[in-house]
């Protein structure tokens, strides 16, 4: 089970993806795995691209924390919306929880 989680911290927007979606057999390519891997390093790439942030990335862990602007709020919204898509697709391999926001809208400061 993938668990992705998005919060907001003291003007800081942050997120976190741990786990692994289990769909496919082991040895298996898993078609679940690849698209959380395709959302957080879009996530990602966008911060540095687009944001100028740098991310941190692990085999197997992802966590960004960045400071909310609007054009973050834009970057983390997208994201968050694709990983709400995936989850209704494959909610027995994906897990979200959010805090500090409605839905998928994102506190300025």
């Amino acid at each position: 089970m993938v668990k992705v989680r998005f919060w907001q911290e003291g003007g800081r927007f942050c997120f976190s993806c741990k786990g692994h979606a289990g769909f496919a057999k082991q040895g298996e390519p898993d078609i679940v795995c690849a698209a959380v891997s395709a959302l957080s390093m879009t996530l990602c790439n966008a911060l540095v691209h687009c944001a100028g942030f740098h991310c941190k990335v692990q085999s197997g862990d992802v966590f960004v924390s960045c400071a909310a602007s609007l054009r973050t709020a834009y970057i983390f919204e997208t994201i968050t919306v694709g990983f709400y898509g995936l989850t209704a697709r494959y909610p027995e391999h994906v897990t979200i929880s959010q805090a500090g926001q409605g839905g998928t809208k994102w506190n300025i400061p």
